[in-house]
């Protein structure tokens, strides 16, 4: 298996920033506002599952709350 051609499961709040276009700043701010997908401690970083931020961004980018009754029931 070629691990140069993975896709990271977890991304990083500047990851995440970078593929929705907006600062590191912006994504922590979102947090706050419980506008974009869960995100999880790991350690003293916080990662969002790739499929998640996917998910979410294909239904529109919903805030959290709405995305979690979206996809409730969905295969995690």
């Amino acid at each position: 298996m070629d691990n140069q051609n993975l896709e990271p499961l977890l991304l990083s709040p500047s990851e995440v920033g970078m593929l929705i276009g907006c600062s590191r700043s912006k994504i922590f701010e979102m947090i706050s506002a419980s506008l974009l997908p869960p995100s999880y401690k790991l350690g003293r970083s916080r990662k969002f599952k790739r499929k998640d931020v996917d998910r979410w961004i294909e239904l529109d980018m919903p805030n959290l709350d709405k995305f979690v009754a979206m996809t409730r029931g969905e295969k995690q």
